[in-house]
């Protein structure tokens, strides 16, 4: 099990912004799917500066359009649009809906430290990836699976009041997950340095949550996300 202190910290680090320079050999092409971008034999994947303007291409090579990613508000035709007003207006909202949630289950705010991630949740990010997506996910009372493709932002509190605080006698680190506006679950842990793996948003455990023990629970999120 890792440090729950190195989980906050990674938690931290979720999303990561790749820049990538433009190939002589680069190409747009276009199927069902939709756009992506050729660079040889390959294709380009995260932030692409194409033409003077710059786009985001998810894991699959396939074009982000009408999304968020990294807090930079991306348009129809995929193109980031330079303005985040719009951008900061969403951000304050689902920072006051993830804050009225915990209020709502009896938790007091101590510090609230805003969003600390934001990323579009992909199936192979569940599985030997950076970051603890797994950890995260897998302490959820939802499958990832419906929000694969959907934008996923997390805002991370201290509160007093928690389930943890009974165990651990120290405040408790929440980080709420928000999408489309809606709180969809979240992860805790005590602040602190302690050993063990993150809680649910309620401070149940991954065992308590799925009814596996966690040997188990690894061998079956193995071979449902591994590729």
């Amino acid at each position: 099990m890792k440090k729950l202190k190195l989980i906050a910290s990674s938690l931290l680090v979720m999303s990561v912004l790749t820049l990538n320079s433009v190939g002589v050999n680069a190409k747009w092409k276009q199927d069902s799917n939709g756009w992506w971008n050729t660079e040889g034999n390959s294709w380009t994947v995260g932030w692409k500066e194409i033409d003077g303007k710059w786009y985001y291409f998810n894991s699959d090579g396939y074009m982000a359009h009408d999304t968020t990613i990294d807090g930079y508000n991306i348009g129809s035709d995929g193109a980031w649009i330079q303005s985040t007003q719009n951008v900061s207006a969403d951000s304050e909202k689902d920072e006051k809906t993830a804050e009225n949630y915990l209020v709502d289950q009896g938790y007091k705010i101590i510090t609230r430290r805003g969003k600390t991630s934001e990323y579009i949740l992909e199936k192979n990010m569940l599985w030997g990836s950076i970051g603890d997506y797994a950890e995260v996910w897998g302490v959820q009372r939802v499958e990832p699976d419906k929000y694969f493709g959907k934008q996923i932002a997390g805002y991370n509190f201290i509160v007093k009041n928690h389930p943890l605080e009974k165990i651990y006698n120290v405040n408790t680190n929440v980080y709420v997950l928000i999408s489309d506006g809606q709180v969809i679950g979240g992860a805790s842990f005590p602040d602190g340095d302690f050993d063990g793996g993150c809680y649910s948003l309620d401070g149940k455990t991954l065992e308590e949550i799925t009814g596996l023990s966690y040997e188990q629970w690894c061998d079956n999120w193995k071979k449902k996300y591994a590729f």
